[in-house]
């Protein structure tokens, strides 16, 4: 046999051989590698659902039973399409019903400003996102820093043995069937209440996230007439975690987390390309004798990932629009 085509045949079972060998993903590395991978995505259209309920039980606070009859049953749905840039342009429409009725909501965001159409208000409210008075957001790159941070938090909580991994399972995205892996996970009420706690801190003592607070906190004093100097601001942030620990060691004792688990949807392309949170919580209040349980159940579904181009914002005019200075001056 000519030489030269052994040697192609020894290179060929070479490469079978080292293939065949390859040590598989573990479920742990599959969903590492998707949510480094979620954090690249540039653009992408998403739709979400999400459930939400209070039960009082048995014996209700008077004061409360009202407000939570409200919220007893509540749906929501948004559609988004998204371009991540440094500042992200949103068009994002959405509905909540409850109670009997349906509330719509429409958010838009460009480079310049932001416009909300909420419930029981029929202009636009617009937000100016540059000049002084703009609010402070994460830009591009802190909001990926951000997001990391957390997933780290929540990866580093589960083992491969308790992750729960589903092949060759069929979702629907945007109306067809995507195969994917699952990826489930659980938390107990321990390891829930510890992540909710590390998570808060991890963001109260971001530099980024700091900056952002401590803008906001001199946008509102600004409106009061109050002056503080930067230190000032940053002992009163201080403060708040200060607070929030001392709180937190006290509220942990009055609620369970009997429920939080998480799937993360895996396709082809080791995207995330759907998601589901759910979680159940017992309130109780040893005053009064009262249990309040939540429940909510959250669905996401996200597509043409890095592939949407351009989103809409609506043509604003004095007629059709208000600012968030002169919602001001009318009262709200």
């Amino acid at each position: 046999m000519n030489r030269k085509i052994v040697s192609m045949l020894m290179v060929l079972i070479l490469v079978l051989s080292v293939v065949g060998c390859a040590p598989k993903q573990t479920p742990k590395e599959m969903l590492e590698e998707a949510t480094m991978n979620a954090l690249d995505v540039t653009s992408a259209e998403q739709d979400m659902k999400m459930h939400f309920g209070i039960d009082l039980g048995e014996n209700p606070d008077p004061m409360m039973e009202m407000f939570a009859s409200m919220l007893k049953d509540v749906n929501v749905e948004f559609h988004a399409k998204s371009i991540m840039g440094d500042t992200p342009q949103i068009e994002m429409t959405g509905s909540a019903a409850l109670s009997g009725m349906t509330y719509n909501l429409e958010i838009y965001m460009n480079d310049t400003q932001m416009a909300m159409k909420v419930p029981m208000m029929e202009p636009y409210i617009v937000q100016d996102l540059t000049g002084e008075n703009a609010p402070a957001m994460l830009d591009k790159e802190q909001a990926k820093e951000m997001n990391k941070k957390i997933y780290d938090l929540i990866l580093a909580k589960v083992t491969d043995e308790e992750l729960v991994l589903e092949e060759g399972v069929t979702v629907q995205v945007n109306g067809e069937d995507v195969k994917v892996n699952n990826i489930s996970l659980k938390f107990d009420d321990a390891r829930t209440k510890d992540l909710v706690k590390e998570i808060f801190t991890t963001m109260m003592q971001d530099p980024s996230f700091r900056e952002i607070m401590i803008s906001s906190l001199k946008n509102q004093n600004a409106m009061m007439g109050i002056e503080m100097t930067d230190e000032e601001y940053g002992a009163q942030m201080d403060e708040m975690m200060t607070e929030f620990d001392a709180g937190w060691v006290e509220a942990v004792t009055y609620f369970t987390m009997d429920r939080f688990d998480m799937t993360f949807s895996i396709d082809s392309n080791k995207q995330i390309v759907a998601s589901s949170v759910g979680l159940d919580m017992t309130i109780n209040e040893p005053e009064t004798g009262t249990s309040v349980k939540m429940n909510m159940d959250i669905e996401s579904t996200m597509y043409n990932v890095n592939a949407v181009t351009e989103v809409m914002f609506p043509e604003l005019t004095e007629d059709n629009s208000v600012t968030v200075e002169e919602l001001g001056t009318m009262g709200y």
